[in-house]
């Protein structure tokens, strides 16, 4: 095989003809090249150019890609969806992405919130990337390496009138999906930590809610702030509020001081509303109605165009009273539903506050502006996956027996020996002193020390764990326990306390 190398000027010649072939492509209206946007598909055309015909690709609508995009929006902006609610319902209907796989929230709100849609154009060899794989090469005067950027028209998938609804829509709902109840940490951003950072949620859907300091240290790790469970804070939290809402008459003052009522008459405001609307209607009739008929009477267009702009300028003003008189309703509407709610917590605090969603809560702290202020914890709380040996203590309440005896210790070895199979017995034989392993495993137990913690006393920490575990899932450890009588004699498992101190106020 024969190479051929290029010199810089030919390899110059050779990009500056490529650029002039796709400025050429752009300027008769064709996509110059790379895939093509959401919505559309490359099609062939053709055009007189120079006397000569030529054929060059175009973007037209795709059938396919503008139905999803057709009902993507309608699920959100006519049903009120949020985007995962609509992907799951695209996914359920087949009508999946480009690739054929399913959509997921982040792919789907990217499509929608694509300029094709918005704006009705692509923009080609996009200039003003900043920092990254893709920055924009420039030269030395500081102009782009490979041309300006060019908007490319192309044919519209919704009415300019839609798409504003949708971009509104999504603007509102923001970047939500169908889990946000399972994520909702009602008091993110309310505990207050020692390092002077706040804690917020950590985790994902409800086996896994917590709390973490989002503190750092100066080198950028972590502040080492305990985590908090967060069934466990926030179950102390609600106490602590069901004791502060006890008194009835603090509650009061609490609630007049969050809750400003709107000032004003509602039914003058209902009333205000319907004879809006009525005018509204009538001038809407004016303009639709009456001036076509008006135009074929033989009245002058300019008399109609004059008193046209003139009722334009009414209807736009009695639209916004009309928004403002609404929106003032649902003010007074919202203050009374907060309003029926905390005299609902006031009858029963501790029973109202057990039963709220994740939601109601939040919007509880919210509007008593809950601070939760913890003191400083002995032993903190890690995370990680718990021993499961520790916690089966504690949930059944079995001691931790004695170290055993000698007597007891060749009962202890007789029952594993049966306990396990053939294939087991290798188990027993060991490096290590299996015995003085298990008298360590209870003395971690007995005060609550994790293995990292563990002296070297027993031997080395690993090989003892792995055993430990070996024999909690074999199911060996509870008849251990009962062999050496751990339902009467023996120690409680060592509990540290999970949750420090808790400081809770209100500040309406």
């Amino acid at each position: 095989m024969r190479h051929v190398t290029l010199s810089e000027m030919e390899w110059r010649r050779i990009r500056e003809r490529t650029c002039a072939g796709r400025e050429l492509k752009i300027g008769y209206g064709g996509w110059p090249g790379g895939p093509s946007p959401y919505g559309y598909r490359i099609a062939k055309d053709t055009a007189v150019v120079g006397g000569r015909q030529k054929t060059f690709s175009v973007l037209v609508t795709d059938e396919h890609e503008s139905k999803v995009l057709l009902a993507a929006t309608e699920l959100i902006v006519d049903q009120g969806m949020n985007i995962s609610e609509a992907c799951e319902e695209l996914n359920a209907r087949k009508l999946l992405t480009r690739s054929g796989v399913p959509w997921s929230a982040a792919n789907l709100r990217s499509r929608l919130y694509g300029e094709t849609i918005h704006c009705g154009y692509v923009v080609y060899r996009k200039t003003d990337r900043g920092a990254g794989r893709n920055t924009t090469r420039l030269r030395e005067d500081g102009s782009p390496v490979h041309g300006d950027q060019v908007r490319i028209g192309v044919p519209p998938i919704l009415p300019e009138e839609r798409a504003g609804l949708l971009m509104e829509t999504l603007k509102r709902i923001g970047f939500q999906n169908g889990r946000i109840d399972a994520r909702t940490y009602p008091l993110s951003g309310r505990i207050d930590s020692l390092c002077g950072s706040v804690y917020i949620g950590s985790g994902r859907g409800e086996q896994s809610r917590a709390y973490c300091c989002k503190g750092l240290a100066r080198n950028g790790d972590s502040c080492r702030e305990p985590y908090f469970d967060a069934e466990e804070i926030e179950g102390a939290v609600w106490a602590e509020l069901a004791v502060l809402m006890k008194d009835k008459d603090q509650l009061r003052a609490m609630t007049a001081a969050c809750l400003s009522s709107p000032q004003g008459d509602k039914e003058k405001y209902e009333r205000r509303v319907v004879d809006l609307a009525d005018s509204i209607a009538m001038r809407e009739d004016l303009v639709h109605l009456q001036v076509p008929a008006y135009l074929k009477a033989g009245v002058d267009p300019l008399v109609l165009k004059a008193g046209l702009k003139v009722m334009r300028q009414e209807l736009d003003e009695y639209r916004r009273q009309k928004g403002v008189a609404e929106q003032w309703l649902r003010e007074h509407a919202e203050h009374e539903r907060q309003a029926q709610r905390l005299a609902a917590i006031a009858s029963n605090p501790r029973e109202c506050l057990h039963t709220m969603t994740p939601d109601e809560r939040k919007e509880l702290c919210d509007l008593f502006n809950v601070r939760v202020t913890p003191r400083a914890m002995r032993k903190a709380a890690t995370p990680g996956i718990k021993c499961e040996v520790r916690r089966w203590h504690h949930e059944t309440g079995t001691l931790v027996p004695p170290d055993p005896t000698d007597e007891e210790w060749e009962a202890v070895l007789a029952m594993l020996r049966g306990f396990f199979s053939e294939k087991s017995k290798k188990h027993f034989i060991s490096k290590y002193d299996i015995r003085q392993q298990f008298s360590g495993m209870l003395h971690r137990l007995r005060h609550g020390l994790s293995w990292v913690e563990m002296p070297l006393t027993w031997g080395p920490i690993n090989p003892m764990r792995e055993r430990q575990l070996f024999w909690w899932k074999r199911g060996a450890w509870p008849q251990i326990m009962t062999l050496l009588g751990a339902d009467r004699q023996g120690v409680e498992a060592c509990r540290h306390p999970t949750l420090p101190q808790l400081t809770v106020t209100v500040q309406p």
